[in-house]
């Protein structure tokens, strides 16, 4: 047991593996749960409202009535921030449903549903805002490794270890068609902008172009010597990017352009140490972002092929990496359990996003860069709400103010407050006036 409610409330926080659980301490019932273990937890006075630590970062966590009388519900934290900073950055939530490591995550256009994919050979289908999944489209014979929404959002396409590609529709969750073709997993997939074609890499070390709508094999691209792990097509549909490499770091770590109509290569990118396991255009077609297990995270020149910029900082294989639709922000995940936000002209490190509780094998931008969405290696997808521009710059003004750290009622304290009794109205608690705290009885 790490924590238990108020006197006249009969239920305790207990950490497990990978959760922590609420429950009533007369029959052992489990009220609430919230999917990600702590390190500490405390409650406030009322019991309904709950802050886990987690390495250096505080989540918060609240329940709409107290555990006793509450149905069994998922908590999902409210704020999350780095001990020692006085305003909270941004809120997160959990989506439970995959019951092993989600491999791929994708935003349909509209940015309201989340796709994703994962070992326990299953597509999802997400609300963004509520969380609530949609549909779980059941069908492949193998670990799901990449999933891609078209344009309209009307379909998704999935990659699998059963070495074929699905179409489905997402309003109906049917199978729309197959396409059979690699000799081995399929790695990655990818819609063309228009929607008739759809592009895949595999460890078969091929990139093949398909038909869409008549499931046919159109192209099959020749050129790398070892694995592709990811394939994007270029905002005019004219071009394809592809990634890959050796698991073992050495033979082909290149990045390669084709030619969509032609299947010829035009371009090879090399600079990435070990295998390349993203790539992605910016909205104008004019960069390329790619991700590798050297670490690394870089930039490229759409046309030469030079690279702009090198970001480092992940501790681990980089797994993923995306613009948002401004092209100013690089968002990235990692080996490391973490999502990291990048200026990509500077090469700064905007933000580091530690509240993972496992690796981060997948992440993408909302189509408004409002919302970052990330697969986990433990199953879960977690989604952070309302990230700006000015993401690391978020503090509270040089206003002296006083706020719940459970309830965040903010507060401007005036000079005839300073010295009284400073609780909150909510739940008595004490208040934090800027960075002094109030002791139990609300003084300064």
């Amino acid at each position: 047991a790490i924590a238990r409610g108020a006197s006249e409330c009969r239920w305790w926080a207990l950490r497990r593996a990978h959760e922590t659980a609420i429950v009533d301490a007369s029959s052992g019932e489990e009220r609430a749960w919230w999917p990600v273990a702590v390190d500490s937890i405390v409650t406030d006075p009322c019991g309904r409202t709950w802050a886990g630590s987690l390495d250096s970062y505080l989540a918060i966590v609240r329940l709409e009535g107290r555990p006793d009388v509450a149905p069994r519900r998922t908590l999902t934290a409210a704020r999350v921030w780095l001990h020692g900073e006085t305003a909270p950055p941004r809120g997160m939530s959990y989506l439970r449903g995959h019951t092993m490591p989600v491999r791929s995550v994708a935003l349909d256009p509209s940015g309201e549903r989340i796709a994703s994919g994962s070992s326990d050979r299953t597509v999802r289908i997400w609300e963004t805002k509520t969380g609530g999944e949609v549909a779980c489209l059941i069908g492949h014979d193998g670990p799901v490794t990449s999933v891609a929404f078209n344009s309209s959002g009307g379909r998704v396409v999935s990659g699998s270890w059963d070495d074929m590609l699905r179409i489905w529709d997402t309003a109906t969750g049917d199978r729309v068609s197959y396409l059979a073709g690699h000799q081995s997993y399929v790695t990655s997939v990818a819609f063309s902008p228009t929607d008739e074609r759809v592009a895949s890499g595999s460890l078969d070390c091929t990139v093949r172009i398909w038909d869409a709508e008549g499931a046919a094999e159109m192209a099959c691209l020749h050129g790398h010597r070892d694995a592709v792990y990811s394939v994007a097509f270029h905002p005019s549909g004219g071009r394809v990017a592809s990634g890959g490499g050796s698991m073992n770091g050495g033979g082909d770590r290149a990045v390669r352009i084709w030619d969509a109509e032609s299947g010829e290569e035009v371009a090879r990118l090399g600079g990435h140490e070990h295998e390349v396991h993203s790539v992605c255009y910016d909205r104008a077609g004019k960069r390329l972002v790619s991700a590798a297990s050297d670490e690394t995270v870089r930039i490229w020149d759409a046309e030469s092929g030079v690279q702009i910029t090198c970001l480092r900082g992940h501790q681990g294989p980089v797994t993923g990496a995306a613009f948002d639709r401004s092209g100013e922000r690089v968002v990235s995940s990692g080996a490391d359990q973490t999502v990291r936000l990048w200026a990509p002209e500077s090469g700064e490190e905007i933000a580091c996003l530690r509240i993972h509780s496992a690796a981060v094998n997948a992440v993408a931008f909302s189509p408004d860069g409002a919302w970052i969405v990330s697969g986990l290696e433990d199953g879960n997808l977690l989604v952070w709400d309302g990230v700006p521009g000015e993401f690391s710059d978020s503090r509270w003004d040089d206003t002296l103010t006083a706020f719940c750290p459970w309830h965040f009622a903010r507060i401007e304290v005036t000079a005839e407050m300073l010295g009284r009794h400073l609780d909150c109205p909510e739940c008595g608690g004490p208040l934090r006036i800027n960075n002094a705290v109030c002791d139990l009885s609300g003084r300064l």
